[in-house]
């Protein structure tokens, strides 16, 4: 079997390494407010951090991952002007506040005064108890003091999504590569670094019992476990495209791809190219903003009235048991139908059936 390293699309090492660089000379900290801001991404980064350690084993922290503790550490340390380990639980109550209240704003060039979104919020208050379990973890009655009281809930806002019809319609202003990318993402629901990391080897055809053959794609990076997914929707576009990739090739009768290369990406395009590609035709096509994470909700909306909770983990990577399967299938009104059909089943075995006034039937026909 090939096997190739992981591409960081978003080139979180170099940011992150940048970062650190920006850390060490920035003014607005205290010095050691940075050094610790350092050894504690430096422990994430290797496992080191004791108290994960024994809750979850020794989990290396990614460097994306990172670059939110810098970010995050570095605005709470701006805002607060003291060392860490000496932060009282009011200065702690007033940073929190000042997020949720929209005082405490962003400081960067292009979006200077902006407030934090809820989900930024969480993130804040999440790297926050982490990074204070780190650093005084066996005071318990002084951790709980400054963290304890976070309240974590937040009401994830509606996914902004679009029609198969709508993909398809995308696709049809596209090139061979852009319709693979368009009907690839939707019926995939991909991650784009997933997509971005599959390989020409990844991909291959299963025939059912009547013939028909659909793609097949192996994820190998993904953000939880490898997985395997058909794309029915996506076959025949993603099909056309291969065989006209530089490295492609023909596919063969055993549904296999005689490329050129095995190890090129499916995808030629970087994801930054993939951005712009999205965001002019979103504009052109929909007349709104398009982006990678649309079609992630587009698409598990849409499976979310074929497949069970159990298959839409299996599907889109996430862990059995995962708020987000029912935030997919509340967005596709599943929850709605099924509480409306239950309450027309009591009312059927409990209500006589109502009688349609003379000449109503037509008009009920029309609108129906």
């Amino acid at each position: 079997m090939n096997t190739t390293n992981k591409i960081d699309i978003h080139d979180y090492h170099r940011k992150l390494q940048r970062d650190l660089a920006s850390l060490a000379r920035d003014e607005r900290l205290l010095p050691a407010q940075r050094t610790t801001i350092a050894r504690f991404v430096s422990d994430a980064r290797s496992g080191q951090d004791r108290h994960q350690r024994r809750r979850r084993g020794r989990r290396k922290v990614s460097d994306g991952r990172c670059l939110k503790l810098v970010w995050h550490l570095r605005r709470f340390g701006i805002e607060a002007q003291t060392p860490f380990e000496q932060i009282t639980p009011g200065q702690m109550e007033r940073f929190i506040d000042g997020l949720e209240a929209g005082t405490v704003t962003k400081l960067g060039t292009n979006r200077r005064g902006e407030p934090y979104s809820p989900e930024t919020i969480k993130d804040f208050k999440a790297v926050i108890a982490r990074f204070y379990r780190w650093l005084i973890g066996e005071d318990t009655a002084r951790l709980d003091e400054l963290v304890g009281w976070f309240d974590m809930r937040c009401e994830p806002p509606e996914p902004e999504t679009f029609s198969h019809e709508d993909a398809r319609r995308m696709a049809r202003a596209m090139g061979p590569q852009g319709r693979a990318l368009i009907m690839t993402l939707f019926d995939g629901g991909f991650r784009p670094t997933e997509l971005f990391n599959v390989r020409l080897y990844d991909v291959h055809l299963d025939r059912d019992d009547h013939g028909r053959w659909t793609a097949m794609v192996r994820i190998r990076h993904s953000k939880t476990r490898p997985r395997t997914i058909a794309l029915p929707l996506a076959t025949d576009d993603l099909l056309f495209w291969i065989e006209r990739h530089p490295s492609g090739g023909k596919i063969n009768t055993q549904g296999r791809i005689e490329a050129k290369d095995p190890n090129a990406t499916l995808i030629t395009w970087s994801y930054h190219y993939g951005r712009k590609i999205l965001n002019r035709l979103g504009k052109e096509e929909l007349g709104e903003r398009l982006y990678f994470y649309r079609f992630r909700h587009s698409s598990a909306t849409f499976y979310a009235r074929h497949l069970t909770e159990y298959q839409m983990c299996a599907r889109y990577g996430w862990v059995i048991g995962s708020k987000a399967v029912r935030r997919y299938i509340n967005t596709g009104g599943l929850l709605d139908q099924s509480t409306s059909d239950a309450v027309r089943a009591l009312g059927r075995t409990s209500q006589p059936v109502p009688t349609i006034p003379p000449g109503a039937g037509e008009t009920q026909r029309i609108m129906s």
